[in-house]
């Protein structure tokens, strides 16, 4: 009642030899997926130092405003004591 058919000597080799072209060719497939991995990690970088940019961006704005507050603050003070030096110069 067994139906197992039992393969040829030379169906053997054939399959043993497709088999043996199918691993040779994993090569090409093994870096295929070497690249992708790379690939993916490199856009995972580029995400992290794109987020990274971004915040120093802001932080330097900030910072910039606040130079430019300080230095009309200075302009300003400067001005006010250059009006005073002027006015008590003026008196004597």
């Amino acid at each position: 009642m067994s139906d197992i058919v039992t393969p040829s000597l030379q169906q053997l080799v054939e399959y043993f030899r497709a088999a043996k072209d199918a691993l040779a060719n994993t090569g090409p497939a093994e870096r295929a997926n070497s690249i992708v991995i790379e690939a993916r990690t490199a856009v995972e970088e580029a995400a992290v130092l794109n987020g990274r940019n971004a915040f120093l961006r802001r932080v330097i704005v900030r910072q910039q405003r606040s130079l430019q507050g300080v230095a009309a603050s200075l302009t300003q003070i400067s001005e006010g004591v250059e009006e005073e030096f002027q006015v008590g110069a003026a008196l004597i």
